[in-house]
């Protein structure tokens, strides 16, 4: 099609009927391109982004490989053409319909298989944007006919070999290009799995939860969710506020941490960045409903600034099924610094007792480095990072004593770690015993503990703690028994 309109004699009215072909067929070639981006979009809407972009990866590396070494595996052809009655019977206007039937590339052969990738990619965007970028692609395919429009008179193909050197060319550049877009989903997954990357151990979603889950369709399925929450949080760890502006809607109620909502995203994200602040997620379940316009999500996550771990807490997500944006984001975790309710040990604090010759993970001052960072977890209400140190089969027993008070507390390490660093609840390690003789795997250590409620002593009492040697995890811990 470039070359029908280029002028075939020198002269203003060819000229003038030239660039009005190539005015035409730019109307055409773009409305066609981006009706075929709408509709490959809305098709792929009915699949996760994972599953479309799996099979353009596998598309792009086979295809883009295979091309490299010469070789060019069967595309799906079509032999029909655009017919010369079009233009014998309408005129210059037929390339208007020529240009919509090249735009949406199906209806003639496909020659390259960068087309199928193209297409894939289409497929995993929101229909707005994908008809954006294919008016776009449709465009720039119009760039030779406006060249050949004011350039040098021409009647037909003047040099054979010029076109199959640079069809070779573009093959080659195709094919090179196949295999960066495969690396770069390859890249993208691996840092959607990063910043996903759970720390400590992350209980899965009960049976009933996984199963709605997957019945919820569209842009409200936990596979759609999923990986736009780990690039949302991997541009706030880089301090890309316009990137984490893509993930969410503009009138979306953002209040990451307990408090007012932030307005001004841009700005929130690059004086956390510049603090040092960067969130990881520790888990992701729902949504909890079957609802047709929005759904809630559950997110857990974890804060750290300048790498340590400050706070964690759960996020109240709302995510649009239409657009797929989040539409609700409401943490109830502290912002950094986080709330420390008492010190992790005293300022007379001591070990006692000496090595009975202990293996492994029970060695004293690795014991004594586990217990603090524990303690510190407990006064931050780190509830995963405290959890992390028990063995699967865990168990917990603390503030058994004051049951026959009426008090009950949550069960579950996590739960009542959050619970009672709410309530204001402290640890603070007196001194910390050691085993009297060495117990091969395990070793059973004595840790006594003050408690305090928003600074108030309650308590001290000696807290047992039996840890597996070889794993440093804690088999069993039992204390202290009485809190508020």
């Amino acid at each position: 099609m470039a070359l029908r309109t280029t002028p075939s004699v020198e002269g203003a009215a060819e000229r003038t009927r030239a660039i009005s072909a190539s005015a035409i067929y730019t109307v055409g070639m773009v409305t066609g391109a981006a009706a075929w981006a709408f509709a490959v979009s809305v098709i792929g809407g009915l699949a996760s982004p994972q599953a479309v972009l799996a099979i353009t990866a596998a598309v792009g590396g086979l295809y883009g490989a295979l091309g490299l070494i010469g070789q060019q595996p069967p595309l799906p052809q079509r032999s029909w053409q655009v017919p010369q009655s079009w233009f014998q019977s309408i005129g210059i206007w037929a390339f208007a319909p020529a240009g919509f039937t090249l735009g949406v590339g199906v209806l003639t052969p496909i020659r390259y298989a960068s087309f199928i990738v193209w297409t894939g990619l289409l497929a995993a965007l929101h229909p707005p944007i994908a008809v954006g970028v294919g008016a776009v692609y449709g465009l720039s395919r119009t760039v030779s006919n406006w060249r050949g429009s004011f350039g040098t008179p021409s009647i037909g193909v003047s040099d054979p070999e010029r076109l199959g050197r640079q069809r070779a060319t573009y093959l080659r550049i195709a094919n090179v290009s196949m295999l960066l877009v495969a690396l770069g989903i390859a890249v993208s997954w691996t840092a959607d799995a990063l910043a996903f990357r759970p720390s400590g151990p992350i209980r899965a979603p009960s049976v009933e939860v996984a199963g709605l889950a997957d019945s919820a369709g569209g842009q409200c399925s936990l596979n759609a969710v999923r990986p736009k929450i780990g690039k949302l949080v991997q541009s706030f760890n880089n301090g890309n506020g316009g990137r984490l502006r893509a993930f969410v809607s503009s009138d979306v109620l953002f209040r990451p941490y307990k408090g007012a909502r932030i307005n001004s995203i841009e700005r929130f994200v690059r004086n956390q960045h510049s603090r040092g602040v960067s969130w990881s997620v520790l888990s992701l379940d729902g949504p909890n409903g079957r609802q047709r316009v929005r759904a809630t999500f559950s997110l857990a996550l974890r804060v750290r600034q300048r790498g340590a771990a400050v706070s964690e807490g759960f996020v109240d997500l709302g995510v649009s099924c239409r657009s797929g944006r989040v539409v609700r984001w409401s943490g109830n975790v502290a912002a950094p610094p986080g709330k420390v309710n008492a010190p992790a040990v005293s300022q007379d604090f001591a070990v006692q007792g000496t090595d009975p010759g202990l293996v492994a993970r029970c060695k004293p001052d690795l014991i004594e480095t586990q217990l603090r960072q524990m303690l510190e977890a407990f006064n931050r209400g780190l509830g995963w990072t405290f959890e992390s140190n028990f063995q699967p089969a865990d168990r917990f027993d603390a503030y058994n004593g004051s049951r026959h008070l009426g008090h009950r507390y949550p069960v579950g390490i996590v739960p009542f770690v959050r619970a009672r660093w709410s309530a204001g609840d402290g640890w603070t390690a007196l001194a910390l015993r050691l085993p009297t003789a060495a117990g091969g795997s395990d070793g059973v250590f004595s840790l006594r503990l003050q408690v305090t409620q928003h600074g108030n002593v309650v308590s001290e009492s000696g807290t047992k703690i039996a840890i597996a040697c070889q794993s440093g995890k804690i088999i069993h811990w039992v204390g202290p028994l009485v809190g508020p």
